[in-house]
């Protein structure tokens, strides 16, 4: 008897602010409860998104505890450069924020095309993590999602408890404590 196919190439996008806890929480609610396992990873965020990003999950290797945490070999979780999206505006200079109109049309130039590309492919299915960022940016993507999204594809929001935000907790280290919950809202 042959192996099962996959029925469709998994493609993780979030939007990421300052905080890129958004992406290990995801990673680690979807790895505990093996919903789904992650081919691809993409990012969109800021060049000061992007600069938190490298800092928190590579340099102080949260990524690497996320995966020691869930038992998973080193690696497991692959964010390739290119896949960290730095959104930027019409001269192709990246932007370190999203505060002005201009930077917002910017974004959403960025993000629609994004979304345009990634539902080429009948075989590929988008999770799509509408929590990190700027408000603007999430719903954006959100927007966009909606417009260029396929029936495969999902559009979810992750959220913890208050206490939790700001501060250096990145996924749960004791699955049963409930202040320590990572829960997603599926959005239709």
């Amino acid at each position: 008897m042959s192996a099962e196919k996959k029925k469709y190439s998994e493609i993780l996008v979030i939007s990421v602010g300052a905080t890129p806890q958004i992406i290990t929480e995801t990673l680690w609610y979807y790895t505990f409860n093996g919903t789904r396992k992650f081919d691809r990873i993409i990012l969109i965020t800021t060049s000061v998104g992007k600069d938190k990003i490298v800092s928190e999950l590579y340099e102080k290797g949260w990524l690497n505890k996320l995966e020691k945490a869930l038992s998973l070999p080193k690696g497991e979780f692959i964010i390739e450069d290119e896949d960290i999206l730095v959104i930027a505006d019409s001269h192709g200079k990246a932007l370190d924020d999203i505060r002005t109109s201009r930077d917002c049309e910017d974004m959403m130039i960025n993000v629609f095309s994004l979304m345009d590309g990634l539902t080429n492919n009948p075989d590929e299915r988008l999770t799509i993590v509408i929590a990190g960022g700027r408000k603007t940016m999430p719903a954006t993507l959100a927007l966009a999602a909606s417009i260029h999204g396929r029936v495969q594809d999902e559009m979810v929001h992750i959220m913890v408890d208050d206490v939790l935000f700001n501060t250096d907790w990145y996924f749960p280290t004791d699955s049963n404590d409930p202040k320590q919950e990572v829960e997603i809202s599926q959005i239709p």
